[in-house]
């Protein structure tokens, strides 16, 4: 807020830090709970229909108009969807009912996305607040959320918050480090690019998950062809959804 030398009430900033709440904080704890139940590759694939829900609640609450692209996008997202859902050569330890609610908490996590994304526009739209304080109003809340999380959940732990902070400092530290450097460049790029160019880069986000689940974890992700056909629809439905809206 120092740097862009602007007085920015509270009035205009509570948007930002309503939406911080939920992503990043409680997006995060959901997400990483979900990895380990379901996988990363299918988590991957249902985290990324955001832009599905995006669209949809747009049209709901900020008139933007519909169009077909919108709805062939729909129905390829949800085809993929549910071909990962109804599969039924899922491993061992990626099946029963956490497997599925993991699905389906993902699928909410998708709708919280699109959901911040209508929110923020609607702020954006409200008060002229300089995106850089946006983002760090989101970042600050969802940290305060993530930290009130761990706080409660340690004091139910056998251990407590220092030694569960010590032990997963370094890989978690580093997973930050690469979150802040993806942030920045999505920025860099949307700054330089169209929105119809740069959303549908940013969706290949899931088939690269599926490539590198392929080469660290081998055949415990169980990823067969409908996993990646799957992964192959959501992917063009949500390309086709961003260009759609963008054009």
């Amino acid at each position: 807020a120092a740097t862009t030398r602007e007085a920015v009430t509270f009035a205009a900033l509570w948007p930002y830090l309503v939406v911080g709440v939920f992503v990043p904080g409680l997006l995060t704890i959901a997400f990483l709970w979900a990895i380990r139940e379901a996988g990363p590759s299918r988590t991957a694939v249902f985290i990324n229909t955001f832009p599905l829900f995006s669209a949809v609640f747009a049209i709901v609450f900020l008139d933007e108009p519909l169009r077909a692209g919108l709805a062939i996008g729909t129905l390829l997202v949800v085809a993929g969807t549910i071909g990962i859902a109804v599969q039924t050569d899922t491993p061992a330890e990626y099946r029963g009912a956490a497997f599925r609610l993991a699905l389906v908490v993902m699928l909410g996590a998708a709708a919280v996305v699109g959901g911040r994304d209508t929110a923020i526009r609607w702020a954006s739209e409200r008060d002229d607040v300089p995106a850089i304080v946006g983002v760090a109003a989101t970042l600050v809340s969802g940290l305060a959320a993530i930290l009130f999380y761990t706080c409660m959940t340690s004091r139910r732990s056998e251990r407590g918050l220092v030694p569960r902070a010590r032990r997963a400092a370094f890989p978690f530290t580093a997973i930050g480090v690469l979150a802040g450097f993806n942030t920045v460049l999505i920025f860099e790029a949307l700054e330089r690019g169209r929105v119809t160019i740069v959303s549908p880069l940013i969706g290949t986000a899931m088939l690269w998950t599926l490539v590198f689940s392929v080469i660290l974890l081998g055949r415990g992700e169980g990823l067969g062809r409908r996993v990646v056909g799957s992964a192959l629809l959501v992917a063009g439905g949500v390309a086709l959804i961003s260009v759609t809206r963008g054009g």
